[in-house]
C-alpha cells in the first residue's frame, strides 16, 4: 500500500493506558467508535481482543464498518513504538465490511517478551488509517483517543497472630474496600488446607464478595523477625461471573515455619507486606483531540510527532539508552569486572567513573583494582550490583520490591550515585506505613 502513503487519509491513534489489568476473556473486546466526515460521515469501530477472538496465544485487532453503506476504503492495522514507530502491521485493501485479523500478533511477544517496547508505561498504542478506494480526501486528519481501564491499588501490612495456634478452619481475613463509596470488594484470609486437594498447607482465599473484581494483581512478601523479605510472590487473578473465590498456594508449611519460630515467627505472627492492584471494569474513554490538514509530509508517523520536535530528541535518547543497555548487556570492549561472591559482572571503567566518585578515585589513583581489573563486592549481593549496574547505563530501575530498593538504597550510597540514591529515597517514603 506504499502508494498510498502520498495520499491524504484519516488516521485514528489510539492509547490504551493500564492495558495488563485488561479482563476480557477470550472473545471479548475493548472497542472504540470513531467518525470519518471525509467518507460520507461513516461510523467505524475497532475491536481489541487482548486474549484473542479464537486463541488466546494471540492478539486480535479488528476494523468494522458500522453503517450499511459500501464505502470501499483501503486501510492499515497497526501497533506503535513509544516514538511512533511501526511494531506490528496488516494492510488491506477493497474494503467495505471488516478488516483485520485474529493472529494479528502473539500475545507473549507483546505482554512479555518485548514488553518495554509494545507496552511503554503499560500503555499500548494502536493506529488505524484509511484511505479512500477511489478519489483523494481533501485534507489529512489526524484523530488522538484515548482509553483508560482504571485501576485501584492498596498496600498494607497483614498480622495473622497465634499462627501456631491456628487451625485448619479458622480465618484471618483482610477486608479491602472501594475507595470511592466504603463498600466491600474482597477479603483474603488464610487456609491451612487445600479445598481441593485438602492437603495440608498454607493458602491464601480471595473471595471476590459483590462480582465486581475483574481482574487482580497480588503481590505478597512474607517477612520474617527482622521485617526483612523471604520472597516476593506475586500472582494474576482472572475473575469470572460464576468463580468468586481463588486459591494462592504459598511456597512453605506451617510446620516449617513454627520450626524457625524465634526467625519467621516473632509473637506468634505471621506477617506479610501485601499490594492488591485491580480492576472492577470500570473504564475511561475521550477523543483526546483532532487535527486536520497535515499536509503532504504525512509518513509512516502520526503528525503529533512531527509537530513537537522534543519527540526527535527524546527518540534520539532512547536510541542512545539501548545502545548503552547493549554495551552493559553483550559486554562490548568492557575493561572492569565486578565480582561478588557467585556472580562476575562485565562493565567499562569510564563509564562508571563517569556516574560514580568513588569508582571515579578508584580507578584514577594507582589502587588495587586499577591493574588486578577486577573489583570484589563483598557487601552486596550479585542481583543488586547488577541492578545498580543496568541503572548506571541506562538510569532505569524495573519491577523490583521494597527490599530490592532497601538493598539498591545502600549500593547507591556506598558509591555516591546520587540520583540512584535519590530515587530510591523517594520510592521507600512514599511507600512507608506506620508500621
Amino acid at each position: 500500500m506504499s502508494a498510498h502513503i502520498k495520499r491524504n487519509c484519516f488516521t485514528f491513534t489510539w492509547n490504551i493506558e493500564n492495558i495488563s489489568y485488561c479482563w476480557q476473556k477470550t472473545g471479548e473486546e475493548i472497542s472504540i467508535i470513531f467518525v470519518v466526515k471525509a467518507l460520507e460521515e461513516t461510523k467505524y469501530k475497532l475491536n481489541l481482543y487482548p486474549r484473542g477472538l479464537l486463541d488466546d496465544n494471540y492478539i486480535s485487532f479488528y476494523l468494522h464498518n458500522q453503517d450499511a453503506t459500501n464505502m470501499m476504503i483501503n486501510c492499515e492495522l497497526a501497533f506503535l513504538s513509544k516514538q511512533g514507530s511501526i511494531l506490528a502491521s496488516i494492510e488491506e485493501e477493497n474494503v467495505t465490511d471488516m478488516a483485520g485479523s485474529d493472529k494479528f500478533k502473539v500475545r507473549n511477544d507483546v505482554f512479555v517478551l518485548n514488553r518495554s517496547i509494545y507496552l511503554p508505561e503499560d500503555k499500548l498504542t494502536a493506529r488505524c488509517r484509511i484511505w479512500k478506494r477511489h478519489g483523494q480526501m481533501i485534507e489529512d486528519v489526524q484523530c488522538f483517543a484515548r482509553t483508560r481501564i482504571c485501576i485501584e491499588r492498596e498496600s498494607f501490612l497483614w498480622n495473622i497472630r497465634n499462627f501456631s495456634r491456628l487451625q485448619a478452619e479458622d480465618q484471618s481475613p483482610h477486608t479491602i474496600r472501594s475507595v470511592l463509596d466504603n463498600e466491600i470488594l474482597m477479603t483474603l484470609d488464610i487456609s491451612l488446607k487445600n479445598p481441593y486437594t485438602e492437603e495440608d498447607s498454607i493458602n491464601i482465599r480471595i473471595v471476590d464478595e459483590n462480582s465486581k473484581i475483574k481482574y487482580l494483581v497480588l503481590h505478597l512478601t512474607p517477612l520474617n523477625g527482622f521485617g526483612c523479605e523471604i520472597k516476593c510472590i506475586k500472582k494474576e487473578f482472572l475473575f469470572c461471573e460464576n468463580i468468586k473465590i481463588k486459591l494462592l498456594s504459598l511456597p512453605f508449611s506451617k510446620i516449617g515455619l513454627i520450626s524457625k519460630k524465634d526467625v519467621c515467627l516473632p509473637h506468634d505472627a505471621l506477617s506479610f507486606r501485601c499490594e492488591c492492584i485491580f480492576s472492577t471494569g470500570t473504564v475511561f474513554k475521550e477523543i483526546e483531540r483532532v487535527v486536520y490538514g497535515c499536509g503532504n509530509i504525512l509518513t509512516s508517523e502520526p503528525c503529533n510527532h512531527r509537530l513537537d520536535n522534543s519527540n526527535t530528541a527524546l527518540a534520539s535518547k532512547n536510541v542512545l539508552i539501548q545502545n548503552l543497555n547493549s554495551l552493559f548487556h553483550d559486554n562490548i570492549l568492557s575493561d572492569i569486572k565486578l565480582k561478588t561472591g557467585t556472580k562476575t559482572c562485565f562493565a567499562h571503567k569510564n563509564i562508571l567513573s563517569v556516574r560514580s566518585p568513588v569508582f571515579k578515585v578508584m580507578f584514577s589513583n594507582n589502587m588495587l583494582e586499577t591493574f588486578n581489573d577486577s573489583v570484589h563486592i563483598e557487601d552486596l549481593d550479585s542481583d543488586t550490583v547488577y541492578r545498580m549496574l543496568q541503572y548506571i547505563y541506562t538510569a532505569e530501575i524495573k519491577d523490583i520490591t521494597w527490599e530490592d530498593y532497601c538493598k539498591l538504597y545502600r549500593a547507591a550510597d556506598k558509591y555516591e550515585i546520587l540520583a540512584l540514591r535519590n530515587e530510591c529515597s523517594a520510592y521507600l517514603k512514599s511507600n512507608l506505613c506506620p508500621t
